[in-house]
């Protein structure tokens, strides 16, 4: 060192680390500018002491052992190797530090030894940081209520939470030996595969859609499924993010609703069929009585001395589009009351109307009661189950003209189409009646509330459940001059309810 003169000072002074120079007996015989900083100590306060001051128990008391026995038997523990230690600070703070210890060697010479110190504070401090990070997202992950995966590129199955595994029944030791393929519903497993394909190669971010997976015990769950892909430094895919939401028991119990509301919409049906049989006979009676009287007046044709040809042919068209009248009557009747599942197509609005009426303008001629038609043309067709959607006509109809029965002046039905405030198709049907209430207003649509003498006051309920099952919106106000109005929309997109 002292050939070297202030060269090694400048050298030492420039390190960033700290480094010291330990001489035989372990005395300090360097301190540099980066050790002064780190330790708090002056180089002129440690000169010539024992390294083992900057050293806290248990490591000052082991020092001059571990040296003792280094001399003796050669056995390295840091020398030449490195390892992360404490250190002492003057103001008493012990301080993590990375040590390495190189040992300078010179014949007929004690050995010394040079200790390199690198403060890593900061980089404990930031590890800690990291730690707490990722124990506080395991348990985010662990506890979230949303079943959730990680999966590879190659669907291997890298982790899953605790709502993942009771899902599917499976524990996450289970699922590490598995794939995403493997609890997907066979009917799902090649849509499912070429999705995670086009993610992991970077053509979708993220998606969601609804997937059948299977329970260990083989039952079908349905879940919703949110994906995302998690690349690394470099903007490479690295996993799958896979969130699915449960909605096995929600879609049960959408479908119970919906087959409950067919079993109640078929009930109602029925109902009013009953309650419509005077009039629905009276529309029967017309037809049938043609039938016999033409039948008759070809009987009378036959057993006449000349037969005029023309006029029997004639009679017995007669009669067979008096049949045919009678077979839609009976045609629209069975369709109306046969219990089904629910089907949607798209429908002519302005059809549904002018069959309804063919049911119930019987019902209103006899009570001399007017059903006038507003038709407008060319509306949009509209998704919708047609016999629903007449059933509810059927019950505005029929409301409407039981409105004006009894009255000294007899009134008029107005049936309206027309297009949509927002879209698709609205119907309106009115009537010239007395109107309701404002206290029965508030109560139209609860079930078993009526304003008749007759019936189950299920009607509107029934319709209402209807149309918004339909996506669309049901109501009522005042009509002007007098009277009730009735309307409802039909969105022109098919809405989905769960069934």
């Amino acid at each position: 060192m002292r050939r070297s003169g202030g060269e090694f000072e400048a050298l030492l002074d420039a390190a960033v680390d700290a480094i010291i120079v330990i001489g035989p007996g372990g005395l300090v015989e360097a301190f540099n500018a980066a050790a002064e900083r780190l330790f708090g100590y002056r180089a002129d306060e440690v000169a010539g002491r024992n390294v083992s001051m900057l050293m806290p128990e248990p490591y000052r008391s082991e020092h001059d052992a571990y040296v003792g026995d280094y001399h003796a038997s050669g056995e390295r523990k840091i020398i030449g190797i490195g390892r992360e230690v404490s250190a002492l600070r003057k103001d008493g703070e012990v301080i993590p530090i990375d040590l390495a210890v190189g040992e300078i060697k010179r014949p007929g010479h004690k050995s010394r030894f040079v200790g390199i110190i690198r403060d890593i504070r900061e980089r404990k401090r930031f590890e800690e940081q990291l730690r707490q990070r990722e124990e506080q997202l395991r348990l985010v992950f662990d506890n979230a209520p949303l079943a959730t995966a990680l999966y590879a590129p190659d669907g291997a199955i890298l982790s899953a939470n605790q709502a993942f595994c009771a899902m599917l029944g499976y524990s996450e030791e289970e699922l590490r030996e598995m794939s995403a393929r493997d609890l997907i519903h066979p009917d799902h497993r090649e849509g499912a595969a070429r999705r995670m394909a086009a993610a992991f190669r970077g053509e979708l971010q993220r998606y969601a859609l609804a997937k059948r997976y299977l329970h260990k015990s083989g039952r079908e769950v349905i879940g919703m499924l949110h994906a995302g892909i998690v690349h690394d430094s470099e903007g490479q895919p690295l996993l799958m993010v896979a969130q699915v939401e449960d909605r096995t028991r929600e879609l049960r119990a959408e479908d119970e609703a919906r087959q409950h509301r067919e079993r109640l919409a078929h009930v109602g049906r029925i109902s009013v069929m009953g309650e419509m049989a005077a009039g629905l006979a009276h529309e029967l009676n017309q037809p049938l009585t043609a039938i016999t009287n033409y039948s008759q007046a070809a009987g009378r044709m036959l057993a006449a001395d000349g037969i005029d040809r023309e006029e029997l042919a004639r009679a017995l068209d007669k009669i067979g589009a008096q049949a045919l009248r009678a077979g839609e009557v009976i045609r629209r009747l069975r369709t109306m009351v046969r219990k089904r599942d629910s089907q949607r197509a798209t429908a002519d609005i302005n059809d549904l109307v002018r069959e309804v009426i063919a049911l119930t303008d019987g019902d209103a001629r006899d009570n001399g009661i007017r059903v006038r038609l507003e038709l407008t043309p060319a509306l949009p067709s509209a998704p919708c189950d047609a016999v629903q959607v007449q059933q509810v006509l059927i019950n505005l109809v029929r409301n409407a003209i039981d409105s004006l029965k009894g009255a000294k002046q007899k009134g008029t039905v107005t049936v309206r189409t027309l297009s949509g405030p927002v879209g698709g198709v609205e119907v309106q049907v009115a009537d010239t009646g007395s109107g309701i209430t404002p206290g029965d207003a508030e109560r139209l649509f609860e079930p078993f509330f009526t304003t008749k003498d007759e019936g189950l006051g299920l009607g509107l309920s029934i319709s209402r459940s209807i149309v918004e099952a339909h996506g669309g919106v049901f109501g009522h106000r005042p009509n002007r001059p007098r009277g009730s109005l009735f309307w409802f929309t039909l969105p022109d997109e098919e809405v989905t309810d769960g069934g």
